[in-house]
This record gives C-alpha cells, structure tokens and sequence, in this order.
C-alpha cells in the first residue's frame, strides 16, 4: 500500500510540473462516529488538482489518519502504524470576479489502509467535499475543506466470533492549510 501512494504521489508531482495545477498542503480532524464515539483524529494531508477546463479539475488526495494511540480503531499490531488515505475525484471552482475569495465543490473516491481491523486492511471510500480558497497575505493563499465520506467496511457480528457483517461509516472531514497555484 506504501509503495502504491509512493507511486501515485510521484505521478502526481510530474503530471503537476506538466500542467497548470495548485496543490494544497494542510491537516486537520477525521470524525468516524461509530468507533470513536465522535473523537476527532488528527491528519496531515496532500492534495492537487489539475483543471481539464476553465473551472473542472481532476482532483487526487493522499493523507495519514494519525490513530497509533487508538488500536481500538486501527489494525493492532507492535509497530502500529497511521492509517493511509489515497483518493481521486473531480472539483468544480466558483470563481468570482468581485472577490479573491474562491469556492469549490467535488466529489471524490478511493481506498483507506488500517482503519478498520477486520476488512481486510483496505476498505473503499467515496464522498463529497466543498471549500474555500482564500488569500492570506501577498504570494500565499489558505484553504478550508470539508468532505462528508462513506466508507465500507467488515466489523464483526455480536456474539459471533470470525463472522463480520458490511458496514457503511460515515466519516467527516475538516481540514485546513497553504494552496499554491501555478
């Protein structure tokens, strides 16, 4: 799974030298209410878009769930390890020509590594997200994205053990950090 994200960051970073495309650098919170009880997760993340038009991008994102003090959600292991994040997608910006100030809404989808102890290691995950874009000061812009995600994944039935039933888990996302533009 390393190796898959090492991969696709480096594809990302030469397509992005390419191409006119922005990448956004930040972190934030990941909210899975079943397991966590609402417990905010803190991540750091990776994110770029590469516009097919005037306002489409192809989106992609990699990112780490810092969970190593929370085995109760993440494959419990000796050397535990963040849970890995990969998703590609697609983002539409509103860009106002009144204000610097630019929002955007998408849709993405993808996989996430050793949340989840009993699927199989990687469960899908597929979402909306919407933001902002916004100047801070002269060269530099920040930026404020929300997702709400679905992910699937195995959890064991009560009372049964090695039997496990499908569950979606809704997953929310805020995260906050500098967009370059180039």
């Amino acid at each position: 799974m390393k190796k898959l994200i090492l991969v696709f960051l480096m594809i990302s970073i030469a397509v992005s030298f390419a191409f006119a495309f922005n990448i956004q650098v930040g972190g934030g919170v990941e909210v899975a209410s079943f397991w966590t009880s609402g417990f905010a997760l803190p991540t750091i993340n990776l994110s770029f878009g590469l516009p097919i038009s005037d306002n489409l991008s192809v989106t992609g994102q990699i990112g780490s769930i810092l969970t190593q003090q929370m085995n109760y959600i993440t494959t419990y292991s000796a050397t535990q390890s963040s849970a890995l994040l990969a998703l590609i997608g697609f983002r539409y910006t509103f860009k106002s020509t009144s204000s610097d100030i630019e929002r955007f809404v998408g849709v993405d989808a993808g996989i996430i590594s050793n949340f989840v102890s009993l699927s199989g290691g990687v469960s899908p995950i597929v979402g909306i997200n919407g933001g902002y874009i916004f100047p801070i000061v002269s060269g530099f812009e920040g930026y404020v994205k929300g997702a709400l995600r679905l992910m699937l994944a195995a959890v064991p039935t009560t009372g049964q053990i090695g039997n496990t039933f499908p569950l979606s888990l809704p997953v929310i996302d805020l995260t906050t950090g500098l967009n370059f533009s180039f």
